[in-house]
């Protein structure tokens, strides 16, 4: 079964950063429901990949050949154009029916903007993680409704990282993964500190907060184990309990497990 995680987030806040470093740090296979609405546009306006796909600014620079930006034709064509003639959920069906042909372990949406795709993950057993903006990011103001209703969404899990650049981000997706069913709505996760005491934090949730599930750790659990090994969770491992030699993963009460040779 697949494990699907939409994200949701204001323009400029990373959510397609935070996409890729799912894809590359924990095995998600990215998707996103403005795909087919680019391609269109790209074909039909001749934009470039830069306009489509690069930083804010290239997507906000109006180009000169229509006088409005390739954000604002995304907007218009895709809300006013897509959605207002076909449905609320043109997108949405489209992308959970190609996740559903791959059938990947881990599925991230990394463009959910309306209170309608929120709800139609949900409908196929999905959750929506809302990524806030860090205090040193730069915010990108709009009035489209694609950017104001999300101020309606409420999360399963919001992300707020703290200040310090993307390592703050990638320290709350990590987080987001190893906790993403903690069952308290609206769970915050912060990272103010880049030497964050992850144990006093783990240490901090009652016991109530925490659920098994077997199927996240079938599809995140082994990508999170080759971290523990790199960089990003060594704060979240310890040596055997038994035999001191091998490295292992805290419990949720912040204790050091056995190692399955002296489990």
């Amino acid at each position: 079964m697949t494990v699907i995680i939409g994200i949701a987030g204001n323009r400029g806040v990373g959510k397609t950063t935070s996409a890729t470093y799912l894809k590359e740090c924990h095995g998600a296979r990215v998707y996103a429901f403005a795909t087919p609405l680019k391609e269109l546009v790209r074909r039909a306006f001749k934009l470039s990949e830069a306009q489509l796909y690069g930083t804010q600014e290239e997507k906000l620079t109006l180009d000169p050949r229509y006088n409005v930006s390739p954000s604002w034709l995304l907007e218009h064509i895709g809300t006013q154009g897509c959605r207002g003639t076909f449905g609320d959920d043109f997108f949405v069906e489209r992308t959970v029916a190609q996740i559903r042909k791959d059938a990947p372990a881990l599925a991230i949406v990394e463009d959910v903007r309306f209170l309608s795709e929120a709800a139609g993950l949900r409908a196929v057993g999905g959750k929506v993680w809302k990524l806030h903006r860090a205090p040193d990011v730069k915010a990108w103001p709009s009035d489209h409704q694609s950017e104001t209703e999300l101020e309606q969404i409420v999360a399963d899990l919001d992300l707020h990282p703290g200040a310090g650049g993307v390592e703050q981000l990638y320290h709350a997706l990590d987080m987001a993964c190893r906790y993403q069913t903690i069952l308290a709505p609206r769970a915050k996760l912060s990272a103010e500190r880049a030497d964050v005491d992850l144990r006093a934090e783990l240490a901090a949730f009652p016991e109530s907060f925490w659920k098994t599930d077997p199927e996240l750790d079938a599809s995140v659990g082994r990508a999170l184990l080759r971290r523990d090994e790199q960089r990003t969770f060594r704060k979240l491992t310890t040596s055997c309990a038994t035999c001191g030699d091998t490295k292992v993963r805290l419990r949720p009460d912040g204790l050091p497990a056995p190692c399955q040779r002296c489990a």
